[in-house]
């Protein structure tokens, strides 16, 4: 992760509509920095549909990691971006 990906989760986890506590939300964050592994990406020069889907996609290619997304048309075709359904698939195999 890298701070960019914790600042929209904590904004987007405050939102009303999900109804998550200032503690859960707190929780939920110290245990990404607590277990996670926090990492400065280097800028990529990839155009994207929706600019803000390319911190996501920084980090992944940074840390060579299978990034899971249910908006697979935001971002590269890629072997490690993967919709949920195809990373279930290959995890089973």
């Amino acid at each position: 992760y890298d701070y960019r990906i914790l600042c929209e989760y904590r904004e987007v986890l405050q939102r009303p509509k999900f109804g998550f506590s200032k503690s859960e939300i707190n929780s939920l964050l110290d245990w990404f920095e607590a277990c996670g592994r926090s990492v400065l990406a280097e800028p990529l020069e990839d155009v994207f549909v929706d600019e803000a889907d390319k911190k996501f996609y920084e980090v992944a290619k940074f840390c060579g990691a299978v990034l899971v997304t249910g908006n697979l048309k935001h971002f590269p075709e890629d072997p490690l971006v993967m919709s949920v359904a195809d990373f279930l698939e290959k995890r089973r195999s």
